[in-house]
């Protein structure tokens, strides 16, 4: 039986620990969950890609990842996940790409012509257009995000400092566990490849 990869960085364990969920709820799946870093091959029927959130980008080991086996992923339906602190849906959304979003950003739409630049620097299609600088090849078929866990002491000290800054300016973006695995495995099981 052909396998899906479930790859993945994580540098506090949220996105590893969505990675397992995922693999856990493709039921009847031959799943494979791997780092990006471990990755040998793409010999696999399907990739899905997991990352943190990097200022609306994938961190540069996905990007690596993506650049390494661009070709390969090309020929290969993709997944991708963000797990990320905030994100906003956009009317104008791709239409051969599902777009999920779990539901502490389900009601988070942006209506209006006017918006934050912190609104449109986190929503989907932004999230979309700066994955596509990575690859523009990329077989895409959907696309989630999932407010994950920040805990300061599991980040490296400069992104540490970094959202520790962003909490003080955006009052909405706290520590702690966001983490709704039912969600998660929600998106998971409407996966079809």
């Amino acid at each position: 039986m052909e396998k899906t990869l479930i790859t993945y960085f994580s540098e506090s364990g949220s996105t590893e620990e969505i990675a397992k969920i995922i693999g856990q709820s493709l039921e009847g799946e031959n799943v494979e969950i791997l780092p990006v870093s471990e990755v040998k091959d793409l010999a696999y029927k399907a990739v899905i890609i997991g990352t943190p959130n990097w200022y609306g980008k994938p961190t540069p080991q996905v990007g690596k990842f993506i650049k390494k086996y661009e070709n390969q992923l090309a020929e290969l339906p993709v997944a991708f996940f963000f797990s990320c602190m905030d994100c906003y849906q956009t009317k104008a959304q791709p239409e051969n790409v599902q777009i999920f979003c779990d539901r502490h950003f389900a009601e988070q739409m942006i209506t209006t012509p006017k918006v934050s630049s912190w609104e449109k620097s986190h929503a989907t299609t932004t999230y979309l257009t700066n994955l596509k600088e990575f690859s523009n090849k990329l077989n895409l078929k959907s696309i989630a995000f999932f407010k994950g866990r920040l805990e300061f002491k599991k980040i490296s000290f400069g992104n540490a400092l970094v959202m520790r800054f962003i909490c003080l300016i955006n009052k909405k973006i706290k520590q702690g566990d966001y983490l709704q695995k039912q969600d998660v495995t929600e998106w998971a099981k409407m996966l079809k490849f």
